[in-house]
Protein backbone atom coordinates (compact mmCIF):
# COMPACT_ATOMS: atom_id res chain seq x y z
CA UNK A 1 0.00 0.00 0.00
CA UNK A 2 2.85 2.32 0.55
CA UNK A 3 4.24 1.51 -2.13
CA UNK A 4 0.90 2.74 -4.22
CA UNK A 5 0.98 5.71 -2.35
CA UNK A 6 4.33 6.91 -3.27
CA UNK A 7 4.01 6.08 -6.45
CA UNK A 8 0.83 8.27 -6.85
CA UNK A 9 1.94 11.11 -4.52
CA UNK A 10 4.92 11.24 -6.87
CA UNK A 11 3.17 11.48 -10.09
CA UNK A 12 0.88 14.19 -8.95
CA UNK A 13 3.93 15.95 -8.14
CA UNK A 14 5.37 15.85 -11.25
CA UNK A 15 1.81 16.92 -13.11
CA UNK A 16 2.20 20.23 -10.78
CA UNK A 17 6.17 20.88 -11.80
CA UNK A 18 5.21 20.13 -15.29
CA UNK A 19 2.12 22.62 -15.52
CA UNK A 20 4.41 25.24 -14.05
CA UNK A 21 7.12 24.68 -17.04
CA UNK A 22 4.25 25.22 -19.29
CA UNK A 23 4.37 28.85 -18.75
CA UNK A 24 8.39 29.04 -18.71
CA UNK A 25 9.97 28.48 -22.41
CA UNK A 26 13.48 28.07 -22.60
CA UNK A 27 13.50 27.21 -26.13
CA UNK A 28 13.75 30.87 -27.93
CA UNK A 29 16.64 31.71 -25.03
CA UNK A 30 18.33 28.49 -26.04
CA UNK A 31 18.12 29.58 -29.85
CA UNK A 32 19.19 33.33 -29.61
CA UNK A 33 21.91 32.05 -28.01
CA UNK A 34 23.30 29.45 -30.07
CA UNK A 35 22.58 31.90 -32.75
CA UNK A 36 24.69 34.40 -31.05
CA UNK A 37 27.89 32.07 -30.16
CA UNK A 38 27.67 31.17 -34.10
CA UNK A 39 27.59 35.05 -35.00
CA UNK A 40 30.32 35.79 -32.74
CA UNK A 41 32.58 32.89 -33.93
CA UNK A 42 32.17 33.81 -37.61
CA UNK A 43 32.91 37.51 -36.43
CA UNK A 44 35.91 39.63 -37.32
CA UNK A 45 38.35 40.44 -34.16
CA UNK A 46 36.49 43.81 -32.98
CA UNK A 47 33.40 43.70 -35.18
CA UNK A 48 30.48 45.32 -33.42
CA UNK A 49 27.64 42.71 -32.06
CA UNK A 50 24.94 42.40 -34.14
CA UNK A 51 22.57 44.57 -32.51
CA UNK A 52 19.39 42.63 -34.05
CA UNK A 53 20.56 39.60 -32.62
CA UNK A 54 20.83 41.13 -29.01
CA UNK A 55 17.43 42.22 -29.27
CA UNK A 56 16.12 38.87 -30.06
CA UNK A 57 17.69 37.35 -27.34
CA UNK A 58 16.58 40.19 -24.91
CA UNK A 59 13.04 39.44 -26.34
CA UNK A 60 13.22 35.92 -25.83
CA UNK A 61 14.24 37.08 -22.11
CA UNK A 62 11.66 39.03 -21.36
CA UNK A 63 9.03 36.93 -22.53
CA UNK A 64 9.68 34.57 -19.80
CA UNK A 65 10.01 36.74 -16.99
CA UNK A 66 10.71 40.60 -17.35
CA UNK A 67 12.36 41.16 -14.19
CA UNK A 68 14.57 38.59 -13.50
CA UNK A 69 14.34 38.86 -9.48
CA UNK A 70 10.62 37.47 -10.14
CA UNK A 71 11.75 34.49 -11.82
CA UNK A 72 11.05 31.28 -9.39
CA UNK A 73 14.71 29.58 -8.25
CA UNK A 74 14.36 26.53 -9.77
CA UNK A 75 13.65 28.31 -13.32
CA UNK A 76 16.21 31.07 -12.98
CA UNK A 77 18.90 28.26 -12.59
CA UNK A 78 17.54 26.50 -15.51
CA UNK A 79 17.96 29.96 -17.33
CA UNK A 80 21.11 30.71 -16.51
CA UNK A 81 22.96 27.49 -17.64
CA UNK A 82 21.34 28.05 -20.71
CA UNK A 83 22.97 31.82 -20.60
CA UNK A 84 26.43 30.40 -18.99
CA UNK A 85 28.20 30.55 -22.69
CA UNK A 86 27.99 33.69 -23.37
CA UNK A 87 29.28 35.41 -19.77
CA UNK A 88 32.61 36.35 -22.05
CA UNK A 89 30.18 38.01 -24.27
CA UNK A 90 27.97 39.85 -21.65
CA UNK A 91 31.40 41.01 -20.32
CA UNK A 92 32.37 42.53 -23.74
CA UNK A 93 29.27 44.10 -24.49
CA UNK A 94 29.28 45.56 -20.67
CA UNK A 95 32.73 47.32 -21.42
CA UNK A 96 31.98 48.57 -24.82
CA UNK A 97 32.32 52.22 -25.83
CA UNK A 98 29.14 51.73 -28.25
CA UNK A 99 25.96 53.10 -25.85
CA UNK A 100 23.91 50.90 -27.63
CA UNK A 101 25.64 47.67 -26.35
CA UNK A 102 26.36 49.03 -22.98
CA UNK A 103 22.78 48.34 -22.81
CA UNK A 104 22.73 45.15 -23.99
CA UNK A 105 25.19 44.26 -21.29
CA UNK A 106 23.31 45.59 -18.28
CA UNK A 107 20.11 43.60 -19.91
CA UNK A 108 22.48 40.16 -20.11
CA UNK A 109 24.33 40.52 -17.31
CA UNK A 110 21.00 41.16 -15.55
CA UNK A 111 19.91 37.25 -16.07
CA UNK A 112 23.61 35.66 -15.88
CA UNK A 113 24.26 33.28 -12.40
CA UNK A 114 25.65 36.69 -10.05
CA UNK A 115 29.09 36.41 -9.47
CA UNK A 116 31.53 39.55 -8.39
CA UNK A 117 32.67 40.40 -11.58
CA UNK A 118 29.17 40.94 -12.79
CA UNK A 119 28.11 42.45 -9.54
CA UNK A 120 31.28 45.14 -10.86
CA UNK A 121 29.73 45.55 -13.90
CA UNK A 122 26.35 46.47 -12.93
CA UNK A 123 27.71 48.74 -10.57
CA UNK A 124 29.69 50.50 -13.56
CA UNK A 125 26.39 49.98 -15.78
CA UNK A 126 24.20 51.89 -12.90
CA UNK A 127 26.25 55.26 -13.88
CA UNK A 128 25.69 54.98 -17.15
CA UNK A 129 25.21 58.00 -19.40
CA UNK A 130 21.82 56.37 -21.25
CA UNK A 131 18.99 56.19 -18.70
CA UNK A 132 17.85 52.83 -19.93
CA UNK A 133 20.97 51.01 -19.41
CA UNK A 134 21.73 52.62 -15.92
CA UNK A 135 18.38 51.79 -14.82
CA UNK A 136 18.13 48.31 -16.19
CA UNK A 137 21.74 47.86 -13.63
CA UNK A 138 20.03 50.10 -11.43
CA UNK A 139 16.74 47.77 -11.19
CA UNK A 140 18.76 44.58 -10.96
CA UNK A 141 21.16 45.52 -8.22
CA UNK A 142 18.45 46.41 -6.25
CA UNK A 143 15.64 43.62 -7.07
CA UNK A 144 18.53 41.06 -5.88
CA UNK A 145 19.36 42.84 -3.00
CA UNK A 146 23.09 43.58 -4.55
CA UNK A 147 23.32 47.69 -4.02
CA UNK A 148 25.47 49.18 -2.09
CA UNK A 149 25.63 51.85 0.90
CA UNK A 150 28.16 53.82 -1.33
CA UNK A 151 24.85 53.63 -4.20
CA UNK A 152 21.96 54.50 -1.85
CA UNK A 153 24.16 57.60 -0.65
CA UNK A 154 24.62 58.26 -4.67
CA UNK A 155 20.69 58.58 -4.98
CA UNK A 156 20.23 60.50 -1.83
CA UNK A 157 22.83 62.97 -2.94
CA UNK A 158 21.56 63.05 -6.30
CA UNK A 159 18.08 64.03 -5.16
CA UNK A 160 19.60 66.82 -3.31
CA UNK A 161 20.96 68.55 -6.92
CA UNK A 162 20.73 72.27 -6.81
CA UNK A 163 20.45 73.30 -10.44
CA UNK A 164 17.74 73.79 -13.58
CA UNK A 165 15.75 70.38 -14.26
CA UNK A 166 17.31 70.16 -17.95
CA UNK A 167 20.92 70.14 -16.00
CA UNK A 168 20.18 67.75 -13.54
CA UNK A 169 22.11 64.37 -13.66
CA UNK A 170 20.31 61.19 -14.99
CA UNK A 171 20.73 59.42 -11.51
CA UNK A 172 18.76 62.23 -9.98
CA UNK A 173 15.87 61.42 -12.72
CA UNK A 174 16.16 57.67 -11.34
CA UNK A 175 16.48 58.93 -8.09
CA UNK A 176 12.91 60.65 -8.15
CA UNK A 177 11.43 58.01 -10.45
CA UNK A 178 12.53 54.90 -8.22
CA UNK A 179 13.97 56.07 -4.39
CA UNK A 180 10.63 54.59 -3.33
CA UNK A 181 10.41 52.11 -5.05
CA UNK A 182 13.99 50.43 -4.64
CA UNK A 183 13.14 51.06 -0.61
CA UNK A 184 15.75 53.63 -0.43
CA UNK A 185 14.75 55.16 3.38
CA UNK A 186 17.56 56.98 3.59
CA UNK A 187 15.92 59.43 1.21
CA UNK A 188 13.27 60.11 3.56
CA UNK A 189 14.68 63.43 4.92
CA UNK A 190 15.79 64.62 1.00
CA UNK A 191 12.15 63.70 -0.13
CA UNK A 192 10.46 65.47 2.74
CA UNK A 193 12.33 68.63 2.59
CA UNK A 194 11.67 68.60 -1.30
CA UNK A 195 7.83 69.04 -0.36
CA UNK A 196 8.85 71.92 2.23
CA UNK A 197 10.09 73.83 -0.50
CA UNK A 198 7.69 73.55 -3.19
CA UNK A 199 4.90 74.67 -0.29
CA UNK A 200 7.13 77.70 0.71
CA UNK A 201 7.44 78.87 -3.26
CA UNK A 202 3.93 78.46 -3.64
CA UNK A 203 3.50 76.41 -6.43
CA UNK A 204 2.57 72.93 -6.94
CA UNK A 205 3.27 70.32 -4.52
CA UNK A 206 6.27 68.26 -5.96
CA UNK A 207 4.51 65.07 -7.01
CA UNK A 208 7.48 62.87 -7.81
CA UNK A 209 8.67 63.21 -3.95
CA UNK A 210 4.34 62.45 -3.00
CA UNK A 211 5.03 59.37 -5.06
CA UNK A 212 8.29 58.30 -3.57
CA UNK A 213 7.17 59.30 -0.59
CA UNK A 214 3.73 56.39 -0.43
CA UNK A 215 6.16 53.68 -2.27
CA UNK A 216 8.01 53.27 0.61
CA UNK A 217 5.02 53.18 2.88
CA UNK A 218 4.82 52.46 6.54
CA UNK A 219 8.70 53.53 6.87
CA UNK A 220 7.55 57.04 5.69
CA UNK A 221 5.74 57.45 8.63
CA UNK A 222 7.48 60.40 9.53
CA UNK A 223 6.27 62.31 6.93
CA UNK A 224 2.66 62.02 7.54
CA UNK A 225 2.25 64.76 9.38
CA UNK A 226 3.80 66.78 6.66
CA UNK A 227 1.62 65.17 3.97
CA UNK A 228 -2.07 65.13 6.32
CA UNK A 229 -1.28 69.46 6.82
CA UNK A 230 -0.55 69.85 2.81
CA UNK A 231 -3.36 68.15 1.75
CA UNK A 232 -5.60 69.87 4.90
CA UNK A 233 -4.07 73.10 3.47
CA UNK A 234 -5.28 72.36 -0.12
CA UNK A 235 -8.62 71.68 1.03
CA UNK A 236 -9.15 74.68 2.75
CA UNK A 237 -7.71 76.71 -0.49
CA UNK A 238 -10.99 75.19 -1.83
CA UNK A 239 -8.85 75.98 -5.55
CA UNK A 240 -7.07 72.48 -4.99
CA UNK A 241 -6.07 70.33 -8.03
CA UNK A 242 -7.96 67.33 -7.97
CA UNK A 243 -4.80 64.85 -8.91
CA UNK A 244 -2.48 66.58 -5.99
CA UNK A 245 -5.21 66.27 -3.32
CA UNK A 246 -6.24 62.94 -4.42
CA UNK A 247 -2.40 61.86 -4.55
CA UNK A 248 -1.85 63.81 -0.89
CA UNK A 249 -4.89 61.70 0.38
CA UNK A 250 -3.54 57.89 -1.27
CA UNK A 251 -0.63 58.50 0.20
CA UNK A 252 -1.47 59.22 3.66
CA UNK A 253 -3.89 56.37 3.65
CA UNK A 254 -1.56 53.43 2.12
CA UNK A 255 0.98 54.95 4.78
CA UNK A 256 -1.08 54.97 7.77
CA UNK A 257 -2.94 51.90 6.74
CA UNK A 258 0.20 49.78 6.51
CA UNK A 259 2.17 51.57 9.67
CA UNK A 260 -1.18 50.64 11.57
CA UNK A 261 -1.79 46.98 10.05
CA UNK A 262 0.05 45.23 13.20
CA UNK A 263 -2.25 46.96 15.72
CA UNK A 264 -5.58 46.64 14.66
CA UNK A 265 -7.21 48.44 17.44
CA UNK A 266 -5.65 51.59 16.83
CA UNK A 267 -7.44 52.50 13.70
CA UNK A 268 -8.75 55.90 13.62
CA UNK A 269 -11.75 57.36 11.70
CA UNK A 270 -11.77 58.00 8.29
CA UNK A 271 -12.19 61.65 6.88
CA UNK A 272 -15.91 62.13 5.60
CA UNK A 273 -14.71 62.48 1.88
CA UNK A 274 -12.28 60.03 0.88
CA UNK A 275 -11.15 59.76 -2.80
CA UNK A 276 -11.34 56.99 -5.10
CA UNK A 277 -8.65 54.53 -4.40
CA UNK A 278 -6.80 54.08 -7.76
CA UNK A 279 -3.89 51.13 -7.94
CA UNK A 280 -0.21 53.24 -7.09
CA UNK A 281 1.88 53.27 -10.29
CA UNK A 282 4.05 50.81 -10.75
CA UNK A 283 7.98 51.11 -11.14
CA UNK A 284 9.51 53.20 -13.89
CA UNK A 285 10.40 50.64 -16.97
CA UNK A 286 14.37 51.82 -18.11
CA UNK A 287 14.08 49.24 -20.25
CA UNK A 288 13.80 50.45 -24.05
CA UNK A 289 12.24 53.64 -25.07
CA UNK A 290 9.26 51.43 -26.88
CA UNK A 291 6.64 49.47 -25.37
CA UNK A 292 7.79 45.88 -23.94
CA UNK A 293 6.99 43.91 -26.81
CA UNK A 294 3.76 41.13 -26.81
CA UNK A 295 4.96 38.02 -25.76
CA UNK A 296 4.98 35.69 -28.93
CA UNK A 297 2.30 32.71 -28.80
CA UNK A 298 3.97 29.81 -28.45
CA UNK A 299 3.32 26.81 -30.91
CA UNK A 300 1.17 24.44 -28.80
CA UNK A 301 2.95 21.95 -26.65
CA UNK A 302 2.50 18.18 -25.91
CA UNK A 303 2.87 19.55 -21.97
CA UNK A 304 -0.97 19.29 -21.21
CA UNK A 305 -0.97 16.04 -22.92
CA UNK A 306 1.28 14.62 -20.82
CA UNK A 307 -0.18 16.53 -17.94
CA UNK A 308 -3.57 14.57 -18.49
CA UNK A 309 -1.63 10.93 -18.89
CA UNK A 310 -0.16 11.01 -15.88
CA UNK A 311 -3.29 12.27 -13.85
CA UNK A 312 -5.24 9.36 -15.31
CA UNK A 313 -2.51 7.23 -14.46
CA UNK A 314 -2.61 8.53 -11.19
CA UNK A 315 -6.59 7.90 -10.72
CA UNK A 316 -6.07 4.08 -12.03
CA UNK A 317 -3.43 3.34 -9.30
CA UNK A 318 -5.42 5.02 -6.78
CA UNK A 319 -8.50 3.07 -7.66
CA UNK A 320 -6.25 -0.02 -7.70
CA UNK A 321 -5.54 0.71 -4.33
CA UNK A 322 -8.65 1.44 -3.49
CA UNK A 323 -10.11 -2.24 -4.53
CA UNK A 324 -7.73 -3.96 -3.10
CA UNK A 325 -8.46 -2.60 0.27
CA UNK A 326 -11.88 -3.25 -0.23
Amino acid sequence: MNRFLFIFGSLVLAAALLAQTDFFNLNPVQTEVRNLLQSRREAQPGQPFDLKQLKELRRALMDNRPNVWRIPGPMLAALQHELEPLRTEAKLLAESTLSEERYYGASLNSYLKQTDETHALLLKLAHDERPETAGTAMDTLFGLKLDTPELRAELVEALQEDRPDREKSTLHAMAMNNAGVWGVTEAIPALIKMLEVSVAKGGPINGPAVMQIKALGPQAKNALPLLRRLAEMRRAAGDADFKELEALDFAVQVISAESKAPQASSVQSQQASTPSVVPPPAMKNYTEAKPTPTPTVEPASSTPWIIVVLIVVACGLLWLLLERRA
